[in-house]
């Protein structure tokens, strides 16, 4: 994976989810989707951590995508408890799952910046 694939993605998780909230039909773990390492963003991120220990900014990735899991729990159990869940609080930008989904694009265009030539 790069950062460009890892951007990707991580992007695939709104569409998941706008389904989800239509549909909560326990197809999403809520207990493996807040762990950030069982994505393959999250696989990736542990795998390169050696690579990148040294950088400030992926610390903050790390930091980033674990918050980002976190808040894709809290929209799944919403779902799942048939609390009225509209998208935009739920998933829009201004969420708790939105911010954090912007901060790590924002952090993975980072790094793509300052490590793909």
């Amino acid at each position: 994976m790069d950062f460009k694939e890892a951007i990707k993605s991580h992007s695939n998780w709104k569409m998941k989810l706008k389904a989800y909230i239509a549909n909560p039909d326990k197809s999403i773990d809520k207990d493996k989707v807040s762990r950030d390492n069982e994505c393959d963003l999250g696989k990736w991120l542990h795998t390169e951590k050696t690579k990148y220990h040294n950088d400030p900014e992926f610390a903050e990735l790390i930091e980033a995508h674990a918050s980002f899991h976190k808040s894709i729990r809290t929209v799944v159990e919403k779902a799942e408890s048939n609390q009225d869940v509209s998208e935009e609080i739920a998933i829009g930008a201004n969420s708790p799952f939105g911010r954090a989904s912007t901060e790590v694009v924002r952090l993975l265009m980072a790094m793509e910046r300052k490590y793909q030539k």
